[in-house]
């Protein structure tokens, strides 16, 4: 008997929660939907509805069983969650095996998608990060937590000015973690942003930064802007700059109040990170700016980017869906179905390499309620790793007494090449 089509919102015979509010509150912000699933596409919301038999938990198992679903969360209801775990095993698909059936992945498990679960449950297969986990971490997983542990003492003789640290002498609410405060623990998902040329006007930025997601003992990185650009400020003369230093952010939805095109997004954890404002408008941060009034944020969130052609930043940290770089250090390209922007998501054009970005946050954390889990944002500056007589990424790896192979996977403008960011001066 062929397997059903299934896809966002399907539930297993007698799966359906009697109170979907309750159920779908946990999940959504306040303004959202409490009976429907948000899609990918614009406008895009699935009901709940219910099938015959229990193809939804033997889906769940089954991607339990190959390394892209937690044992835990099998309960017959195809919630974002599976929807993620879904993606990702087709993505993995796409490019471990290049199946043009898996191109783009988009979460719907039809007859191609439950063809190759049988050909894997057949061949004993698994994915290869499953040799991989916290306790068993990829060397590079221990280089980039020695950076986010090293970086605020390490002494690599470059002028790092006092006031990225201020954090230390601000007393306000906010999610920005003095430094004493921040979080090393490894079971946790980390995320790193390297703010490149932090020294250039935003006028010569586009999506050139640097974002490092640390998850189960694996590395894989992502591009895009981690400075606010003029165009989508609403304050083109004093753009918000997220400072340097840890924060703590958790799931949430960008755009929540736009029920055409909200989507899964990071969302700072209660009341903003902290931001300066650039009072001497000069598109970048200075000494002269640190003078003004640092003050939480709550609307700087970890968000999509398009394709990458353009910084849709104004003051959030924004991630392109055009390639990243996986666990094994390859360059995934995404580029013929990463969408532009809004106007053409859909079967064809998804939010490419940005899913993949949030569906492992997704898979890999513990708990993805929107009051769920914490995940840790660590902004740094190029030069806090790369610059000096003897660089901090040198020094972690010669402590750690890893290979020069390994220096050349973790070298930034390495990164850069693989990304094909070219630098707009």
């Amino acid at each position: 008997m062929a397997q059903p089509l299934v896809r966002l919102g399907c539930c297993d015979q007698n799966r359906i929660p009697d109170d979907l509010d309750s159920y779908l509150s946990q999940y959504h912000e306040y303004s959202m939907s409490k009976t429907k699933f948000r899609g990918e596409k614009n406008s895009q919301w699935y009901s709940l509805k219910s099938i015959e038999g229990n193809a939804i938990e033997s889906l769940q198992e089954s991607l339990c069983e190959f390394g892209f679903y937690p044992e835990y969360a099998i309960d017959g209801i195809f919630g974002y969650r599976t929807e993620s775990a879904v993606r990702l095993f087709q993505e993995y698909i796409r490019f471990t095996d290049n199946e043009p059936t898996m191109n783009p992945p988009d979460g719907i498990v039809g007859s191609n998608t439950w063809k190759q679960i049988d050909q894997w449950k057949a061949d004993n297969r698994s994915a290869d990060w499953l040799a991989y986990s916290v306790d068993n971490p990829s060397d590079e997983f221990d280089y980039w937590h020695r950076i986010i542990e090293e970086v605020r003492t390490f002494e690599n003789n470059i002028d790092l000015y006092d006031y990225f640290y201020r954090s230390d002498d601000v007393d306000i609410p906010s999610d920005t973690l003095k430094s004493d405060e921040w979080n090393f623990d490894r079971d946790t998902i980390h995320i790193i942003g390297i703010r490149r040329r932090e020294w250039v006007g935003t006028g010569y930025h586009g999506n050139n930064d640097l974002f490092i997601l640390l998850v189960n003992g694996m590395v894989f990185k992502f591009y895009g802007s981690t400075d606010p650009t003029k165009n989508m400020s609403k304050y083109p003369n004093k753009m918000p700059f997220l400072i340097r230093g840890q924060h703590v952010y958790r799931f949430g939805w960008h755009k929540f109040g736009n029920s055409i095109k909200c989507y899964r997004a990071l969302k700072p954890h209660q009341y903003g990170p902290l931001v300066l404002r650039d009072i001497t408008q000069d598109g970048v941060l200075t000494e002269e700016d640190s003078w003004g009034e640092v003050k939480a944020n709550e609307a700087i969130n970890i968000h999509w980017s398009g394709s990458g052609r353009a910084n849709w930043s104004a003051g959030c940290q924004v991630i392109a869906g055009k390639g990243y770089i996986n666990h094994n250090g390859d360059y995934i390209d995404c580029s013929n179905f990463a969408s532009r922007d809004y106007t053409n998501l859909g079967r064809k054009f998804t939010k490419a390499a940005y899913n993949v970005f949030t569906d492992l946050i997704t898979v890999f954390t513990n708990n993805i309620k929107c009051n769920g889990d914490r995940i840790y944002y660590t902004l740094l500056f190029e030069r806090d790793i790369e610059s000096g007589e003897e660089t901090l990424r040198d020094y972690i790896l010669s402590q750690l007494g890893l290979t020069l192979e390994l220096s050349d996977i973790v070298t930034i403008e390495t990164v850069l090449a693989q990304l094909g960011i070219v630098d707009e001066e």
